[in-house]
């Protein structure tokens, strides 16, 4: 994430971004992420830069209710998502 670059393109894909409260080696760039993905939700747990191996359970939580909306996306509306594919 910290070597991210925005290319002026913009996505118009859900995407979410499970931020750590208290990362020191990636600062918050939200601002510059909602740039590329105009639908970014943000997550933010309360941990270290390596919140996946500090908040496993909660990551797990949140990244199924993710992954549940994209397999659930009804796409005779015309959105993109897993079971569309």
């Amino acid at each position: 994430m910290a070597s991210i670059k925005n290319s002026g393109n913009s996505f118009n894909s859900k995407a979410t971004y499970i931020r750590p409260t208290k990362d020191i080696l990636v600062s918050n760039r939200e601002a510059e992420f909602r740039k590329m993905f105009p639908n970014l939700e943000v997550i933010e747990l309360e941990g270290p830069h390596f919140i996946l191996q500090s908040q496993p359970e909660a990551c797990a939580k949140h990244i199924k209710e993710v992954v549940g909306d994209l397999t659930t996306t009804d796409c005779g509306r015309g959105a993109a998502s897993l079971h569309c594919i």
